[in-house]
């Protein structure tokens, strides 16, 4: 009788336990049931901001690459209007000015230059197409009132080869944005990389050497293109240049 008291009493026990461990798993896997409906919700959620996120700064690249593209349209329309405003006006330089001082502040820049222009190349300077005219230092800024084929501009420019050795220099005046392309130009002329530079109807153009064409350079972009080209070319060795001969009106390398 004892002993099946025991085992009886053993088997409830066992019962007690077994049914106290089921019930215990069971709560634990509700628990972490639960745990992972949160944890899924809340993945869920988060992944769906982070979509709105990713959408928004999609969004805000695009329309800053926009902006950017905006910009250098306008920054590239502001520069023609400016050069188209610059059109009339030549820009005379070099040792052959004198030097402002005391003596000469009151000299009559006009019949100087007209002077230097007489004596250098022969010709006769028309005053009358002067509509403006700046002294300074050994630089003579004139705007004249024409720039049309025949008048002055026009010739000065078509003829300025006949300056070469005077230490007279004729050139076209450029916006800053055109003037910082030419003397990167220039520096790439100076090391030899380049055959020469000059300017035409406010336009900078480039000679890589005597087999190329003139190439109009109008952006930094052209011109990293230009460094690019001819970065390649020196590693190829390319044959000695020379420099070839502008066409006519165009604005030599010499500034």
């Amino acid at each position: 009788e004892l002993k099946d008291f025991i085992r009886s009493e053993n088997a409830r026990n066992n019962r007690t336990l077994t049914e106290d461990v089921r019930k215990a798993n069971n709560e634990r896997m509700a628990a972490i049931e639960h745990s992972l409906d949160v944890a899924t919700t809340t993945n869920n959620t988060l992944a769906k901001r982070l979509t709105a996120v990713e959408e928004r700064a999609q969004r805000a690249e695009s329309d800053f690459s926009m902006c950017v593209k905006r910009i250098s349209e306008l920054e590239h329309e502001l520069d023609q209007m400016q050069q188209r405003e610059l059109k009339d006006w030549l820009l005379f330089s070099g040792p052959a000015i004198p030097r402002l001082s005391q003596a000469n502040r009151r000299e009559d820049a006009s019949r100087l230059l007209s002077a230097m222009l007489q004596r250098f190349m022969g010709f006769d300077m028309d005053v009358q197409q002067v509509a403006e005219l700046h002294r300074e230092e050994r630089i003579i800024s004139v705007r004249y009132s024409t720039s049309v084929a025949g008048s002055d501009r026009y010739l000065l420019l078509r003829n300025k080869t006949k300056l070469r050795g005077s230490g007279l220099y004729v050139r076209e005046k450029l916006t800053p944005v055109r003037q910082q392309l030419f003397n990167q130009l220039m520096q790439l002329k100076r090391e030899q990389k380049i055959a020469t530079v000059f300017t035409r109807d406010g336009t900078v153009f480039a000679v890589v050497d005597q087999r190329t064409r003139p190439r109009p350079v109008r952006s930094d972009a052209a011109l990293e293109r230009l460094i690019g080209e001819v970065g390649a070319d020196r590693q190829t060795g390319p044959p000695d240049r020379q420099t070839p001969r502008s066409g006519g009106g165009s604005e030599t390398a010499r500034q």
